[in-house]
């Protein structure tokens, strides 16, 4: 007998709940990454402010990629009309905190990548 898409043999995946998703996945698995090698790459020696310039754009573009995926996500759904209205209004503000967040962690890498240098441009 075939399962339902969404479901394992106990019951419903917890990754497949919009709430969860909307709220908590989307935003850390667009942002997160990048904020992550941002880090990675100012604790290098030698590294510079240059190697984590990227992170400024890259930031942005996760926290809207999280935001239209969230949208696309509540789209294909059969929900009412309210309910997927708070699904992308919860995506909407996950991915501003995300932004957010994501800025804080990228601005640190930033300092950390100058390594205490007085020409330092931030």
């Amino acid at each position: 007998m075939p399962q339902a898409e969404n479901r394992s043999e106990n019951g419903p995946r917890w990754w497949s709940n919009a709430w969860l998703r909307a709220g908590l996945l989307h935003p850390v698995l667009f942002v997160a990454p990048w904020v992550a090698l941002c880090l990675l790459l100012a604790e290098l020696p030698g590294s510079s402010s240059s190697d984590v310039d990227w992170g400024f754009a890259a930031v942005p573009v996760g926290a809207a990629a999280s935001l239209i995926t969230t949208a696309y996500m509540a789209f294909r759904r059969p929900v009412p009309t309210a309910r997927f209205a708070l699904i992308v209004l919860l995506g909407l503000v996950a991915s501003s905190a995300a932004w957010a967040l994501g800025w804080v962690g990228w601005y640190h890498a930033a300092k950390v990548a100058c390594h205490g240098a007085y020409e330092c441009p931030i």
